[in-house]
């Protein structure tokens, strides 16, 4: 019977000093051999008939000129500076609507506190607190009705 066991943590670690060597020199062979350049290949055949099913997709084994790679490259970063200006132009769009909205909001709270204070103005005479604890409780009285309306559909 063994009297300590591995930890998965430990188990792990073996595995990768083990592992990492041996794809390091594996890898290192294949490239010094020129084996990598045929496999190299096989992946261009294979990613070349895929691009053919797939029009949009890039190809992600594309060895050709570092020129063609260039002008891949200054494309897509075109494409992606358009749409990072589309981007910042909908957002100042939308942050107009939103001063937009603030200022409407404003002018309706305005116009409400006017119409609230109308009335007390119509009467021509000071309103005593009595008046006004009856203004408060009538308006408070209209709210709840307002919400059981709602409520009960």
């Amino acid at each position: 019977m063994a009297k300590y066991k591995a930890t998965g943590c430990a188990r792990f670690l073996m595995f990768f000093i083990i592992f990492v060597p041996i794809a390091y020199f594996g890898s290192k062979y294949l490239m010094d051999s020129g084996k990598w350049d045929d496999i190299k290949g096989k992946l261009e055949e294979v990613s070349s008939s895929d691009d053919n099913s797939g029009a949009d997709s890039p190809s992600t084994f594309d060895y050709g000129g570092s020129d063609n790679v260039e002008s891949d490259l200054d494309e897509k970063f075109d494409q992606l500076i358009e749409k990072v200006n589309e981007q910042a132009d909908k957002i100042s769009e939308q942050e107009e609507t939103i001063h937009r909205q603030n200022v409407l909001i404003d002018q309706l709270k305005r116009q409400l506190e006017q119409r609230t204070t109308t009335p007390s103005n119509n009467n021509n005479h000071r309103s005593t607190p009595q008046q006004n604890d009856k203004n408060k409780t009538s308006l408070e009285e209209l709210l709840k009705e307002a919400d059981r309306a709602l409520k009960n559909g």
